[in-house]
């Protein structure tokens, strides 16, 4: 799958998280920002556009109504943060931590995450658009009600999570661990699993096989 990555149509400057409250207009554009904080805040009709944010934090921060498009995140936190009504476009999230985080009606379209933390996160009400998760641990994580178009998940370790109402048809799962997933047999309808997968998830249906 071709994800579109973020692009820079300048040389970044030198910024950090809290200018989104200094500028009058709430944009945090054209920065690289490093070692930058972002704790506790509430983040509203904003918009963050081609930068670049490395190891940083926005924990239990609230980003609500706001546009992040070219933008890549490397070994930022953004445990127990809330994300409401968030656009994420050509977006990349490489070895972050999102413990507990919440994505409520956000929209994703081209964006990566890869050796990403996710640890009983949640995605409610939100269509994904050419999205991965590569190599992720996305335990305990909560699918709700989310559309898939062009999405994949490899790699990957599933544990003990959760889909309703939401499809995986035309997923390649095989290479994910799926111990303990919970979901319908129509929200796994059309999914590729591995062999192995496969008959743990007959057994879950009270069927057995006999050699």
């Amino acid at each position: 799958m071709n994800i579109q990555r973020p692009c820079f149509s300048e040389e970044l400057e030198e910024g950090h998280l809290q200018m989104l409250f200094e500028e009058e207009d709430h944009i945090l554009y054209l920065k690289t920002c490093n070692a930058s904080t972002l704790n506790q805040q509430h983040v509203e009709k904003a918009e963050i556009i081609e930068c670049t944010i490395h190891q940083s934090e926005c924990i239990q921060t609230t980003f609500q109504r706001i546009t992040i498009s070219d933008v890549h995140f490397s070994n930022t936190d953004f445990s127990t943060s809330t994300f409401h009504h968030v656009d994420f476009m050509r977006v990349t999230f490489d070895n972050c931590k999102f413990m507990g985080t919440i994505f409520d009606a956000c929209y994703f379209q081209d964006v990566h995450f890869s050796s990403c933390v996710l640890h009983f996160s949640s995605f409610r009400q939100s269509p994904f658009k050419q999205v991965a998760w590569t190599n992720c641990s996305l335990n305990g994580i909560d699918f709700f009600d989310n559309t898939f178009q062009h999405v994949t998940i490899s790699h990957s370790d599933l544990t003990e999570s959760t889909f309703e109402q939401t499809s995986l048809a035309s997923l390649d799962l095989s290479t994910n661990n799926l111990t303990g997933i919970r979901i319908t047999f129509d929200d796994l309808k059309k999914a590729t699993l591995s062999p192995n997968q496969a008959l743990e998830w007959v057994q879950t249906l009270g069927i057995f096989i006999k050699a």
